[in-house]
């Protein structure tokens, strides 16, 4: 699966035909369950460089909602690359110079989180650059915060 497939699933229920399919293609097939005393219910897949994140559709309700999904590098302990292809043609070898010439200036930038934020069709792309060498990180895109 490429990023578009996950992204495409954002801001829909969990029990919902596409998201169902996404979690079935990356081999999960528990019902996700929010855990007790947290803000979200979190399936990390180390070995497929993904991190997918289900937040309440209320703060009432027990329906999961798929919120952000993360490709990871393996640049973050316990973690394989994501093999598919990133959005927007972004590579885990690019720096942060080259994220900005192919996204545009960041609508919110974080130095020291190392953390650039990019509003992205009604969505937020996040990238975390490596403390290390400064390439990608982590790629995250999530549903804009609750304001």
């Amino acid at each position: 699966m490429d990023s578009d497939d996950f992204i495409a699933c954002i801001g829909k229920p969990q029990d919902a035909p596409e998201v169902q399919r996404m979690l079935q293609a990356v081999g999960v097939t528990k019902t996700l369950r929010m855990p007790r005393d947290d803000i979200e219910a979190r399936v990390d897949l180390g070995k497929d460089g993904l991190s997918l994140i289900f937040k309440p559709e209320d703060p009432k309700s027990s329906l999961l909602v798929f919120n952000a999904v993360q490709f990871i590098s393996d640049a973050e302990k316990g973690f394989t690359s994501f093999a598919g292809t990133l959005p927007r043609q972004l590579l885990f070898s690019d720096t942060q110079a080259q994220a900005h010439a192919k996204l545009g200036k960041p609508f919110d930038a974080r130095p020291k989180l190392r953390r650039d934020i990019w509003k992205l069709d009604g969505l937020r792309l996040a990238i975390k650059y490596a403390k290390d060498d400064g390439r990608i990180a982590i790629v995250t895109v999530h549903l804009p915060l609750q304001e």
